[in-house]
This record gives C-alpha cells, structure tokens and sequence, in this order.
C-alpha cells in the first residue's frame, strides 16, 4: 500500500516516445482495500432489542490479525455500508463500530421472513462486496405489545359490596377491574386474575367469571368469622389486597320456630298462648326485628294479638270460640316456621260461671226474671239447682262445684 507514479508513454513506430499529458499519474493504494481481501467475517443470527429493532453483529477479523480494523481509517468511523432486503424490497438499515472492532447492523423489520444483508466496502465511491455477501438471515418479528393493554396490578380496581360486607347463607360479589398504568380499564381482559377467600375454618369456595367489566368474584360465606381476601394478577397483589368484609349471621326465617301450650291444646273462651322465636343462618337465636315480621292465620278464624318481647321473641295470645280441630300458620317474613301450620285440638271442658244457671224449685225459670227476688214459703224447705255451663253456656255433666261457691 501506499502511493505510486504511473508514467504513461506513447511509442510510435520508431521507437520514439512521447509521455501522455499529466504523465506520470499519482495513485494511492489504500491498506483498507488490501485488507479487506483477507477478511474471513462472520455474522450472526438476527436478535431482536427492546426498541423493536432487529440486531445484527458482523466480526470483521481477518485470518492473520486479532485487529479487524482497516489501517488508516480512523477507527468508529463507518466504512462498510449494510443493505438489508425482504423479497426484493429494501429496508432501511444502520452499521455502527462497536468497542470490541465488530460491527452492529440495525434495521426495523416489517414482518417475520428471510431477509438478506449485504455489506459493501465503500472506498472512494467504489463498494466492494464482503466474502460471502449476501448473507440470508431469518427474523421472527414478535407480536407488538399496546401499552394500554398492559395491566397494572396497583392501578386495578375491586368494586362491589361484597369486599365490604356478606351475610351467611347469602352469596356474596365483587368485581375486579383491570387497569393499565394511566388507571384505565382493559377490555375485555384475557389475563388471570386469582382470588382466594379464607375464613378461621380454611378455605371458602369461590367463583370467577369473566363479564364485560372485568372479572366478577362470587362467594357464600359459611361461617360468620373473620374473612381474607386475597386479589392477585400477575401474582402480585392488587391494590389494597386483603380485603376483610365484615360477615354476619341474618335472621333465617326458614329456621325460625315456635313453641308454646297454645300450639298443642286450647280452650274456648281461654286464652292461648305460644311464643315465636327467630334464628339466623347458623342456627342460633337470633332476635326478630318486630311482631309485624310474624304473621299468625287461624282457622276456623280466630284473631290474635303479638308482642315483642325484651329477648327478641313474639309472644301469641288467640282465643278460640269453638270446640274442635284449629289450624294455626306461622310465618316469619312470609316464610313459615319449622312445623308450621299446627294442629290445636280445643274443648270445652272448663267451668264458665258466667255461663251457669239456677235453676229449678223457687227458681224458676219461667215466673222468675233474672236479678228478681225470688219467693220461698217460711218454715218449709226451699231448693234450687245449680247448673254448671262451660263457655258455650252447655251443661257440664257430673262437674263437681268448687268448694269457695258462693
């Protein structure tokens, strides 16, 4: 390498020459060039980078040197031009020197195929293909990922009742709405969200399904202790994951009983009397809100009147106006009570003295009006009868008087 003198002569037929105008000729032989024949260069496979960009290196090394650079070219200076082709079409490219002598050829790839690269020595105008030039590499082109489709587990939202509150028995729900990083909800969202539930006894079962909104979360609490939570996408926890609902046990009408004499047995004309009792989801006393929440039907007909009691009970007081089969239905909340309806067998066994007559000897019935001094006849006997009647005003055969009859 270096420079030379090319002299150029015209010799005509006796031998008489005559140097060509400008003769002799100045020409630099770069190194660049020379060097560039002894190149083995080696490229890899294309990767792609963060920005969308596919990568590729190209080591330059010659055989006989560790120094791939050209002499005399200032190094990270780019003396090597890359093409990059898909089916004929160019794609723009970029070769930069990297620290380590190789050199980085970027290009944004319009899709997944076989591209070919081409590197040409550029020297004074003049490329010059690398050995082996066209080199055929493949690109898988990754599927594009939006940004607003990226969820952001601290951005997520979990509305509804259900994170707040939940009655035994009664199924429970919440929403969870995923959100990227500007708050903005993902719809619809094909992730997986876990949601577990745990109270002082294990595990509750819980249900999620995907809805227009995000993913709905279903649950029925089985016991009214402390509950857990848990929201998770990504295996991280959303915002303000746990959650601890406060669970309670509601008045079960379905469990609700009653008991008392007045649901076995009555009498006509006596009061009877039974209490109604409420209890909740898991089977325990529970106080009912107020008598209108119990509803008593008797039939034959009979009215009655309820009381709210201090311990949360509705007492029944009825009284019947005729002997025989009654019914009685008990509803709480329009359901009715465990053993509802009831039969209540009623007589008529008990002394009325309202009902009792006299009757018979001095008093008769037919000459003597009621509440009239009645006439007896001195020194003879005088007698009447006691007749005893129930609450129907019937006689009551062999019903022995009470001994304080006055």
């Amino acid at each position: 390498a270096g420079e030379y003198q090319v002299a150029l002569e015209l010799v005509d037929a006796y031998a008489r020459r005559f140097p060509i105008k400008n003769s002799p000729f100045k020409v630099n032989v770069a190194v660049s060039t020379l060097r560039h024949r002894e190149l083995d260069p080696t490229v890899s496979e294309a990767v792609m980078n963060e920005e969308g960009e596919a990568e590729i290196t190209l080591n330059l090394a010659p055989k006989d040197s560790a120094h791939p650079h050209p002499e005399g070219v200032e190094k990270h200076t780019p003396v090597y031009k890359a093409k990059i082709s898909l089916d004929g079409e160019e794609v723009d490219a970029k070769i930069r020197v990297n620290e380590d002598d190789t050199y980085t050829i970027t290009f944004i790839p319009t899709t997944t195929g076989h591209y070919k690269l081409t590197v040409d020595l550029v020297e004074d105008e003049s490329h010059h293909p690398l050995k082996g030039s066209p080199f055929p590499r493949h690109v898988t082109v990754p599927e594009r990922i939006d940004p607003s489709t990226i969820v952001d587990p601290a951005k997520t939202l979990v509305e509804g009742e259900g994170i707040h509150k939940a009655a035994v028995g009664v199924p429970a729900t919440f929403i969870v709405k995923p959100c990227n990083a500007e708050g903005n909800a993902i719809s619809p969202f094909e992730g997986k969200v876990a949601v577990s539930i745990t109270d002082e006894d294990g595990d509750v079962e819980v249900e999620v399904t995907p809805s227009p909104e995000g993913v709905t979360v279903s649950y029925t609490p089985t016991s009214d202790t402390d509950h857990v939570i848990k929201v998770q996408i990504e295996s991280q926890d959303v915002a303000s994951s746990p959650y601890r609902p406060s669970v309670h046990a509601p008045l079960s009408p379905g469990k609700c009983f009653a008991d008392g004499p007045g649901l076995e047995e009555a009498e006509v004309g006596e009061n009877a009397v039974f209490s109604v009792f409420g209890r909740n989801a898991l089977n325990k006393l529970h106080p009912l809100p107020d008598e209108a929440s119990v509803t008593v039907e008797i039939q034959p007909e009979v009215s009655a009147s309820k009381a709210l009691q201090e311990d949360g009970s509705v007492s029944v007081q009825y009284s019947p106006k005729t002997r025989g089969d009654h019914q009685v239905s008990v509803e709480v909340n329009g359901t009715p009570v465990r053993g509802s309806p009831f039969a209540v067998v009623v007589t008529a066994n008990k002394l009325d003295a309202s009902r009792s007559t006299l009757e018979g000897g001095i008093i008769d019935a037919e000459n003597v009006a009621e509440g009239e001094p009645v006439e007896a006849e001195a020194g003879k006997d005088a007698w009447f009868g006691i007749v005893a009647r129930n609450a129907l005003g019937e006689p009551l055969p062999h019903r022995k008087l009470p001994k304080d009859l006055a």
